[in-house]
């Protein structure tokens, strides 16, 4: 007789267990991440920011602002990509002749000096603004 009784007392023990298992996630509610829907309305919050900057230094070139990059042209033809990130560090590289540049959030006057600049640059090499 004693023999079944642990043999029950293993089966109701195990069976417990299991129930905990599956009680467990739902006990437990991971908590709420930032809305997809928030990011991007910052991440526009910044880019719309960095264009009404920019178009004061740049004012013969097309801005056009997405999400998180601002877009640059002039006359039809993609001149610079310029995309905004949280932890970026201030680089530059070319993509098929289009200047990608990776600019922080927050950015100061010397940094958009320089990159309206660059902008410039880079359209004087492509032969599309006489401005240096």
């Amino acid at each position: 007789m004693y023999e079944w009784m642990w043999l029950i007392g293993l089966c109701l023990l195990l069976l417990m267990l299991f129930l905990l298992a599956l009680l467990k996630p739902r006990l437990h509610k991971p908590a709420a991440k930032p809305s997809k829907k928030l990011i991007k309305q910052t991440a526009n919050i910044d880019s719309q920011k960095l264009k009404t900057q920019l178009a004061g230094h740049l004012s013969n070139y097309t801005i056009e602002a997405k999400s998180n990059r601002l877009l640059i042209s002039q006359d039809g033809s993609q001149i610079a990509i310029i995309t905004l990130d949280d932890h970026a560090v201030m680089r530059e590289r070319l993509l098929d002749g289009v200047l990608i540049l990776s600019v922080p959030t927050r950015f100061g006057s010397s940094q958009l000096a320089q990159i309206s600049d660059q902008v410039c640059r880079h359209a004087a090499k492509l032969g599309l603004s006489d401005q240096i």
